[in-house]
């Protein structure tokens, strides 16, 4: 009886350890079930999201191109109107070539580029990298051209960029309002708290500025000129410069032929009686305040509101990066609305590849936004001696300035050596 007991006892005990076989071989086959179907899952989505992607950024190679397009119609539409060969009546022949881009451009149609280079009116515009390449399917659908926009905008880089921005108007202007120090620019805390006191300011090096969070100390310089009796001295005596130290406080400033020139050499007995110091820093208003967009804000007067002849605007940043925005203005009707005439025309892209669109933004310059005009004629960290000679005769060149005198520190443009 004992012996029988123990055999029942045994045949439970086996058909208990088969349902835990059984349970487990359940639960895995669901656990790699599970996984399988998740890695399934997760590859779908990462091919999915890499076409997309890829996608996307044909779309926007797409919208790019019709960018690259419209800067040709744009250098041709320069050069037909620097050759005068639009809406000129006396012309002989006529130009149908320029006549048609230019109607292109002003029109604003989706259709610019197809237009202009005498492809009629098309819907899309196909792209393909070789000659039958249609898997993604691309084209840019919508290409449209602003040659006069109400600003211009730029950075400046580092201090030794120089931008110069030619001040080609829609109607008459006077002033520049200048909105310059994007929140973007500086990064942490921003000290816009020191003034500037006395006719004098003691600037600091880049790093005892930077940890300061100070803002930035913009050089603007302007050059007017009659572009129909070119003067280089003329020119030269009104070039007008003023370095705007950015604060709490500022005005509007003016650079007319009235103002102080800031380039020639003066002693202080020789200021005007207004006073001031050349070249000395001036209070521009700053919002320290402000989280997002341009942080300062300043009006310059450039020239009378009667005066025709051209302008250039000269931007330098002493201290940092700087983005700036510029529009023009009439200081007897503030309201009204002047526009920059084709010195950054707006190029308005949309690129497509297969269902998906991106679209494009983009000013752009017939010169570029810098050119190399100097900043300062010499720059030195220690002491300079200069003399200058002007002669058509080579041997008239020595240190001394005198005939038949000579030094160690002149060139000797007969002998191709020092004296």
């Amino acid at each position: 009886m004992i012996q029988k007991g123990v055999g029942v006892k045994q045949k439970i005990r086996s058909g208990a350890e088969g349902a835990v076989s059984l349970f487990v071989v359940i639960f895995t086959s669901i656990l790699l079930t599970g996984i399988t179907v998740g890695f399934t899952i997760l590859m779908l989505s990462d091919q999915e999201r890499s076409i997309d992607n890829d996608l996307a950024q044909s779309a926007l190679d797409s919208a790019e191109a019709g960018v690259e397009d419209a800067k040709r119609v744009l250098a041709q539409l320069a050069d037909c109107q620097e050759k005068g060969l639009i809406n000129s009546s006396n012309r002989s022949p006529r130009n149908p070539l320029c006549d048609r881009i230019a109607q292109a451009v002003s029109a604003g149609e989706c259709d610019t580029i197809s237009v202009a280079m005498g492809e009629g009116s098309a819907a899309e515009r196909k792209i393909a990298q070789t000659e039958g390449d249609h898997q993604l399917d691309q084209a840019y659908t919508c290409v449209t051209i602003n040659p006069d926009t109400d600003t211009f905008v730029g950075q400046i880089s580092n201090e030794a960029d120089m931008q110069v921005i030619p001040l080609r108007a829609s109607a008459a202007f006077d002033t520049v309002e200048i909105s310059w120090i994007d929140r973007t620019d500086i990064s942490g805390d921003i000290d816009f708290s020191p003034e500037l006191k006395g006719d004098t300011i003691s600037l600091p090096d880049r790093a005892e500025w930077e940890e300061r969070g100070a803002g930035d100390i913009l050089r603007v310089g302007k050059m007017i000129y009659d572009d129909e009796a070119m003067n280089l001295q003329q020119m030269d005596e009104q070039l007008r410069t003023v370095f705007l130290y950015s604060s709490l406080v500022g005005g509007t400033i003016d650079l007319t032929d009235a103002s102080v020139d800031g380039h020639t050499p003066i002693s202080p007995g020789e200021l005007p009686e207004a006073g001031g110091t050349p070249n000395r820093p001036v209070s521009a208003q700053c919002d320290d305040r402000k989280e997002r967009g341009y942080l300062c804000k300043t009006v310059i007067k450039v020239k009378d509101i009667v005066d025709d002849r051209l302008v250039d605007l000269t931007l330098a940043s002493v201290y940092r990066q700087t983005s700036f925005s510029i529009a023009l203005k009439d200081s007897t009707d503030p309201e009204k609305d002047i526009q920059f005439r084709g010195v950054q025309p707006e190029i308005d892209s949309t690129g497509r590849a297969n269902n998906v669109f991106r679209r494009v933004v983009s000013r752009v310059e017939a010169r570029g936004g810098s050119v190399p005009f100097p900043r300062a004629a010499v720059a030195t960290d220690g002491s300079l001696c200069k003399n200058f000679t002007v002669t058509d005769d080579p041997a008239d060149y020595n240190e001394g300035g005198e005939s038949g005198t000579t030094g160690s520190g002149c060139y000797n443009l007969q002998g191709g050596g020092a004296f």
